[in-house]
């Protein structure tokens, strides 16, 4: 009777005083999915081993292996759209976003701190980063006409551009130092003093421009809406529209060293001679009809044309063969993905 009573009591200490507790495994998300749109990407290294990626709702993922696993960094921005990243060198990054988001990283992305801006009234919307390599210089464009320029790898900042009612999209800097911004119906600006004094630049087009670069200070490609693609072979004293053979919006555009390349909505993948004057239209894989905004060229071993291309989706293309890290068939596709 007794051992019955200790039996009892010992059942009623553990029902009200011990905590039941249920192993349950944490599930790692991924960093692929139907919603997780990228809509910029960086490959700071020469060897291609490095990848970058930022997107919706602050993620940012990385890469050390090519390409074959990825990792979502821990941001500090959970509901803003990140735009756009650019890199120093596999350290050193720096990240501009929706709502006057700019981050930075020193450690290789363990850690991302956030900066402050100057901003305009109505100017929180950032587009696109530049870094100048081997200086500490970057570049940001965004609304209202919004320069930004830091010489201490976004430390601090400065606005270098007058305000006025104009999204600037895409940047670049030319190995003179000529600064190249593209926007709004057609609108191209240029600075050749580090952004004290700008030039307004005839584009002969009304279309918005949403990305510039150069190959070098004479050769450059600006891309945009409805299958615009400008060049210039004389440092932007006159630029000449190319037949493309699409309709398709142009968002982003790269120099691979021995090419231009560029994407944008439909799939599209668009590929230049030398002098970018010949262009041959072709597409990221067959039956591909979704929206890409960054090309990225990848320097990797073995040889050949391997880039790392954000959208929709996110993939590489190499040899033209497309490989996508995440399958899509919802019937999601259209023709934009514009900024």
């Amino acid at each position: 009777m007794m051992l019955s009573s200790a039996i009892i009591i010992g059942l009623l200490w553990v029902a009200f005083y011990v905590e039941p507790t249920a192993m349950v495994r944490e599930i790692e998300p991924s960093p692929f999915g139907r919603r997780e749109n990228y809509l910029g990407a960086v490959v700071p290294n020469f060897d291609g081993s490095v990848l970058w990626a930022v997107g919706r709702k602050g993620r940012i993922i990385r890469s050390d292996d090519h390409g074959h696993n990825w990792e979502i960094q821990r941001s500090p921005v959970k509901h803003v759209h990140l735009q756009d990243i650019a890199a120093w060198d596999d350290q050193s990054a720096i990240v501009a976003g929706d709502q006057g988001t700019l981050l930075v990283t020193f450690d290789g992305g363990i850690n991302w701190l956030q900066r402050e801006l100057p901003l305009r009234e109505f100017g929180e919307q950032l587009n696109q980063v530049k870094v100048e390599h081997g200086s500490n210089r970057a570049w940001v464009v965004g609304s209202m006409g919004s320069v930004f320029f830091s010489e201490d790898r976004g430390e601090s900042w400065s606005m270098v551009h007058p305000e006025e009612d104009v999204s600037w999209y895409g940047i670049d800097v030319t190995p003179d130092g000529v600064v190249w911004v593209t926007g709004e119906f057609g609108r191209m600006s240029k600075s050749q003093d580090g952004g004290r004094a700008w030039e307004e630049v005839d584009t002969g087009t009304g279309q918005s421009l949403m990305d510039v670069t150069f190959a070098d200070a004479k050769l450059g490609v600006a891309v945009g809406m409805s299958g615009t693609v400008l060049v210039t072979v004389d440092g932007g004293e006159r630029w000449t529209p190319q037949d493309t053979g699409t309709e398709f919006h142009v968002n982003g555009v790269a120099w691979d060293e021995e090419r231009f390349v560029a994407v944008g909505g439909g799939g599209i993948l668009l590929a230049s001679d030398a002098d970018g004057l010949n262009w041959v239209a072709g597409t990221l894989g067959s039956n591909n009809a979704y929206w890409y905004i960054t090309i990225v060229p990848i320097m990797s071993i073995p040889a050949g044309s391997q880039y790392l291309a954000v959208g929709a989706n996110i993939g590489i293309s190499h040899d033209d063969n497309w490989q996508p890290f995440l399958e899509i068939h919802d019937g999601s596709a259209n023709q934009g993905g514009g900024k």
